[in-house]
């Protein structure tokens, strides 16, 4: 691999980078590199798996793509579902024609497709335009630092640098971002960047960019790292990115961590771009963990993507193995505080209802929604528990308490509660997955296979993936 990721823009994106001046990426990627062998739009959408309904990739005949070079805290994993070996836990979930496999195709080119992890941009990454009229892209902006934020036809532009992403340097009377500057792999010079004058420390100037900045040598007692705040936000675990001012009133934004489109829809966020569900919320309230990410290296010579140590080597037919997953992911859709989670899933086919409760506070509450991964995991279960006499279950029941102790039971044999909305072909696909002898056919799924249980109703669903 290059040392370069390719991220296609969204026109927010764009317009945030080149009027607004921003500084922060995610979503995403592939190595540079795989679009040398593409000259066509339509290939490079394909590439990148995002060419939905009402895509705006590619409209009007215009395509514009971000590369990034690769730093010491840009960490991005491979696009995979959950039950991949390369998935962190809850894997990715999009829109078809994303298909969670991690490969991307298209005209003849295959490579890794990749999520890029909220980061700061780095210096020398640059915006590339395609035009359908045009055989080789043009560059329409480049990035030279937080100092001076993004270089176009009409000056820089800047934006305030955020404490939460990408390097600070710790001073005597606080936290500053900053940018490191490297030679054969050696820090040699920190550049300090503010909004204002900083009241503490003598030496900054106001540059072009309209922000306030300050070079000094690299010596090897400086703190120099990453503050990373993370929350779990509306049920799901988010990022903090910075503070933003909206109606009079500072707001935090956020990105989710876990990169589910229909959980993250139904809790609230929005589509930023591609696997980027973004959040807007109060401050106070906010109770985030801090942790520090100190670069082990400066540069990066190829893209290494990361991999989750406890998902590496698990085996998923092992029932064990999976219900400890299926607790954490629940964790987060509940408050803090709970005491108890029970879930029922019923899974037949490709359609899929759900019911849901926690404890808290002495009170049952109801689950509105649930990660996507659970119903992967509990797919699995279905396969590790099947019977050739028996068949597999259609109905799985866990229960958790606040310690993360579970149990897991299901129901092969007794009708489900919600069997009356599970269309006909729904039945007849699962039992050619999951066949069973005619003693344990009982008359109830004879008549569900037969279309007299069916009722069209509005279910409890999660948007299905491809």
């Amino acid at each position: 691999m290059s040392n370069t990721y390719s991220l296609p823009l969204t026109p927010g994106q764009l317009n945030g980078f080149m009027k607004s001046g921003l500084d922060y990426i995610s979503g995403l990627a592939v190595d540079s590199e795989a679009l040398d062998e593409l000259t066509k739009i339509e290939d490079i959408v394909e590439l990148f798996q995002v060419g939905f309904k009402g895509s705006p990739f590619g409209k009007d005949g215009e395509l514009y793509i971000l590369e990034l070079e690769a730093g010491p805290l840009v960490q991005s994993r491979k696009a995979v579902g959950p039950l991949d070996e390369d998935a962190f836990l809850g894997g990715i979930f999009e829109v078809i024609p994303f298909d969670g496999t991690g490969r991307a195709k298209a005209a003849g080119v295959e490579t890794d497709l990749l999520w890029v992890e909220p980061a700061r941009l780095t210096a020398g990454s640059s915006i590339w335009k395609y035009t359908a009229d045009e055989a080789e892209p043009s560059m329409v902006a480049a990035y030279h630092g937080i100092a001076y934020g993004w270089e176009t036809e009409e000056g820089f532009k800047a934006i305030v640098p955020s404490n939460f992403l990408g390097t600070v340097i710790k001073r005597s009377w606080g936290e500053i971002p900053c940018d490191v500057e490297v030679e054969d792999n050696k820090p040699i010079a920190v550049t300090l960047v503010a909004p204002t004058d900083p009241k503490g420390e003598e030496g900054f100037a106001q540059i072009e960019s309209g922000l306030w900045a300050k070079r000094i040598a690299y010596t090897e007692d400086m703190e120099i790292y990453e503050s990373q705040k993370i929350a779990k936000v509306d049920g799901v675990p988010a990022r903090v990115l910075r503070p933003i001012r909206r109606d009079g009133e500072t707001l935090l934004e956020v990105q989710a961590l876990l990169p589910d489109a229909p959980y993250c829809r139904a809790n609230g966020y929005s589509r930023y771009a591609p696997a980027v569900f973004v959040k807007a919320i109060p401050i106070e309230g906010v109770k985030a963990q801090a942790r520090k990410a100190t670069p082990k290296t400066w540069e990066i010579e190829e893209i290494s993507p990361a991999r989750a140590d406890d998902m590496v080597d698990k085996d998923l037919t092992d029932t064990r193995a999976i219900i400890p997953d299926i607790y954490k992911l629940l964790v987060n859709a509940v408050p803090n505080g709970f005491t108890e989670i029970t879930l029922f899933m019923q899974v037949v086919g490709n359609h899929f209802v759900f019911l849901g409760e926690y404890e808290v506070d002495g009170k049952k509450e109801r689950l509105a929604s649930i990660p996507t991964a659970v119903v992967h995991y509990t797919r699995q279960l279905k396969k590790n528990t099947y019977d050739a006499d028996e068949g597999g279950f259609y109905v799985a029941k866990f229960s958790f308490d606040s310690l993360g102790t579970g149990n897991f039971g299901f129901n092969k044999s007794a009708q489900p509660s919600w069997a009356s909305q599970v269309p006909v072909d729904e039945w007849k696909k699962d039992l050619e997955e999951f066949p069973r002898s005619a003693p344990q056919t009982p008359d109830w799924l004879i008549d569900a296979i037969n279309g007299k249980l069916f009722k069209a109703t509005n279910s409890n669903q999660l948007e299905e993936q491809a």
